[in-house]
């Protein structure tokens, strides 16, 4: 049968679209807008070959029931329904839910939907390769993200490793978030205390200025002493400033 020279009657009966697309299945094209809709008939489509679902009108892949039906079939049929489904949660979800990289398809609002995507880094962290430009530089995710793993933060814009603030928040959940802040944040000598406090090893990601850094070295040796920490990035530092230590012991001594 031959959908495309068909009367509206005949395009418009599941039996003999099916008989058509059995035969030839880009007659699909050809079928009546109310078949296309037909949820049975789009499933029968899905079972020859999901990719003919880009042939169905997009008033055919509208209702968001048929859209989930869809999905729940093929999680990467998301790619062919209308726009409005692409950013509807439920279909997405349903989509994603088992193969993260179907997030391509979905709309840029649920791709940047931070509660979707925290939900997918918990499972895998593959899916931050679909990070947009937007969400790089959203600090109240990547604090979500370090939470996970503190190298999802080598992937975050570089404004944020510059934001005092964020680089504050971030080291307070974990210390070593200090690594990915840029050099004048590891200048920066009241965010290296803020993590000094909470992990002395971060000492490592110091920037040079506060490498020799009298103060801090004074305060922390007797800290890196009593915790027993032998850690051979500040040892040196800390017996190459001896002297400095001494006389600054003797400052004091004067002032008193």
């Amino acid at each position: 049968m031959n959908l495309k020279h068909g009367n509206e009657a005949i395009r418009s009966n599941d039996e003999i679209v099916k008989a058509a697309v059995r035969s030839n299945p880009d007659s699909i094209e050809f079928a009546s807008q109310s078949a296309q809709a037909n949820p049975d008939l789009v499933m029968f489509i899905i079972e020859k070959d999901v990719k003919l679902l880009a042939k169905l009108s997009k008033n055919a892949l509208k209702n968001k029931k048929v859209g989930l039906t869809i999905v729940q079939k093929s999680g990467e049929a998301l790619q062919y329904l209308d726009d409005e489904l692409k950013n509807d949660f439920d279909i997405v979800k349903t989509s994603v839910q088992y193969n993260y990289s179907n997030l391509q398809y979905a709309g840029k609002k649920m791709r940047e939907n931070q509660t979707l995507f925290i939900e997918l880094a918990k499972k895998d962290l593959g899916v931050l390769e679909y990070l947009t430009d937007d969400q790089k530089e959203d600090h109240k995710l990547f604090l979500e993200l370090l939470k996970l793993d503190v190298n999802t933060l080598r992937l975050m814009d570089k404004d944020l490793g510059d934001d005092e603030q964020f680089m504050t928040d971030a080291i307070k959940i974990n210390p070593h978030a200090l690594k990915y802040a840029s050099e004048e944040i590891r200048n920066n000598k009241k965010v290296i205390m803020i993590a000094l406090e909470k992990d002395l090893s971060t000492w490592q990601y110091a920037g040079p200025e506060l490498q020799n850094d009298k103060e801090l070295m004074w305060k922390y040796q007797t800290d890196f002493n009593l915790d027993g920490v032998e850690l051979g990035f500040i040892k040196p530092k800390i017996e190459a400033n001896d002297s400095q230590m001494d006389s600054m012991n003797y400052d004091i001594s004067e002032d008193e």
